[in-house]
């Protein structure tokens, strides 16, 4: 249960820190790297809580490697966003 609600609690500060990245666009570029940086570190603690899941036998294999394969592709998509905003200015 624990593990359940502050998986929620990620998952909703991710979503929000997209928000703002999204409704920021016209502000700095540093406040936009911030915003995708907070959200690289959310899905740091949502592969964690993963990794829990699986350890305690609460996921199977199949479905661990399913969900890690999307978060390793949401991370390389931030990180490629915040390359590119670094170029930009």
């Amino acid at each position: 249960m624990y593990i359940k609600t502050n998986m929620q609690s990620v998952f909703d500060n991710s979503v929000r820190l997209v928000r703002y990245y999204i409704v920021n666009s016209n502000e700095s570029t540093r406040v936009k790297i911030k915003y995708l940086k907070d959200l690289v570190v959310e899905l740091s603690m949502l592969d964690y809580y993963l990794e829990c899941l699986f350890k305690f036998k609460v996921l199977g294999k199949n479905k661990y490697t399913c969900y890690a394969k999307d978060l390793e592709n949401i991370r390389k998509l931030a990180y490629g966003v915040i390359s590119s905003e670094k170029k930009s200015c």
